[in-house]
């Protein structure tokens, strides 16, 4: 799943290496751009309105969690392990820092480590495999870092 589509880039992207891919993203706009750039479902909905279940091995969450009410940040985390199949991966990423705030009429949550940490113990059906931060790639944020995330589902244990 491509989560926060976007422009349909890195939808276009994963099908043209051969993934099966399902595209949401709660913009009309960005929906429709998505589905002219590549023939896959595109959900028209909100991180906190998935309802999907056990369907996919993979969600690539680049820089749209960060649109999520920082109050249902647990909520969604809680929908992506639930849409995902047992071991399967999520990838995340939020500008790193601690505030809330609006830019350009967008609302950002910005995230650090602890702050995640504090988050994802309330999510036992997912744990951390890797964490780590990046500097924007481009020149324009070249000084903004991110904080990017790798999550995995636990395997449902054999007892």
């Amino acid at each position: 799943m491509d989560l926060g589509c976007g422009s349909g880039r890195d939808s276009k992207y994963y099908v043209g290496k051969g993934f099966d891919v399902v595209a949401l993203d709660p913009s009309p706009a960005m929906c429709a751009q998505t589905r002219a750039l590549v023939h896959i479902p595109v959900y028209e909905m909100r991180a906190e309105e998935m309802h999907f279940s056990n369907e996919f091995d993979g969600v690539w969450a680049c820089a749209s969690l960060l649109h999520v009410p920082r109050d249902k940040q647990e909520n969604v985390l809680h929908r992506i392990a639930t849409a995902l199949k047992q071991g399967g991966i999520l990838y995340a990423s939020w500008k790193y820092g601690t505030h809330d705030r609006t830019a350009e009429g967008k609302k950002y949550v910005d995230m650090n480590d602890s702050l995640f940490y504090e988050i994802i113990k309330e999510v036992p059906e997912i744990h951390i495999v890797k964490m780590w931060t990046t500097k924007d790639v481009r020149n324009e944020y070249n000084t903004q870092k991110w904080l990017n995330i790798l999550l995995r589902k636990n395997r449902e244990s054999s007892v």
